[in-house]
């Protein structure tokens, strides 16, 4: 896949305060692209008699691809990764435009070598996350803020970013998964058509990645932008992510022949 220096470029210049340690250094960002037929195909495969959704797959895509990266530098964990993945909560009737957006934590099992544990493993998390969100009110977040002065809370994330005290505290994540449903065909701008779609979001204090994924007219856009003191190259994640797409193929291969031999017996 090539890699669009100049949509780097932008998002690195937008996201250029990473709060990963001191001083700042500009976030590096890296792009691909893959087809959502062809993962949904296989998605189709991998939900056999299961209850898998899409971004059950994406999320275990993504946690093989921090399991490699994790194994080569000789950091794998022995328990899973805690992972902010974004969810909608619905348009509240007071709010006149824009998302309501909430917080859901679920983990990413890098620990387990097994493919088909981790991703019943993250079904699991992302059904009692998303039944933790429930009990606590999907409203709750957005009712938060409203309380929270903006310029004293402006100075003091500033302040925090820039105190040794980043250093004491572990990070509420180890890395952010969006992933938004776009427009199923493309759109235009006066005129002109809008070829692709890309996004990203910040990096928190303490964080290495955050991953952002879009469907846009048939095509699922990943972006990934990474904290340069723990995470230099972030087309390390992109080519992990094409690698595990290629994994994800060959399983879906292999369990509708593991299906086909049952039907057709010994």
């Amino acid at each position: 896949m090539g890699r669009p220096q100049n949509w780097s470029s932008i998002f690195a210049e937008m996201f250029a305060a990473c709060r990963c340690g001191l001083p700042a250094r500009p976030a590096k960002v890296a792009l691909i692209s893959r087809s959502a037929e062809k993962i949904e195909a296989a998605a189709q495969g991998l939900r056999v008699d299961t209850d898998y959704t899409l971004n059950d797959i994406v999320l275990a895509v993504v946690t093989e691809t921090l399991r490699r990266i994790l194994s080569d530098r000789g950091e794998l964990p022995s328990e899973p990764l805690v992972a902010n993945v974004p969810a909608a909560t619905g348009q509240r009737p007071d709010r006149l435009f824009g998302n309501s957006v909430g917080l859901m934590f679920t983990g990413l099992p890098v620990h387990l070598p097994d493919r088909r544990a981790r991703l019943d493993f993250i079904h699991r998390g992302v059904l009692a996350a998303r039944k933790a969100n429930e009990l606590a009110g999907p409203e709750l977040l957005d009712e938060w803020l409203e309380y929270v002065p903006p310029k004293p809370f402006a100075w003091f994330s500033n302040f925090y970013a820039r105190s040794k005290l980043v250093t004491r505290r572990p990070p509420m994540m180890n890395v952010v998964v969006s992933n938004v449903r776009g427009p199923s065909t493309k759109l235009a701008i006066g005129g002109y058509p809008i070829a692709d779609l890309f996004s990203v979001g910040p990096l928190d204090i303490g964080m290495a990645l955050n991953i952002t994924v879009w469907s846009y007219a048939g095509t699922l856009n990943f972006t990934a932008l990474s904290c340069p003191r723990q995470l230099p190259d972030p087309h390390i994640v992109t080519d992990g992510l094409q690698d595990a797409f290629g994994q994800l193929h060959d399983d879906v291969n292999a369990h509708g022949s593991q299906i086909q031999r049952t039907v057709e017996g010994p």
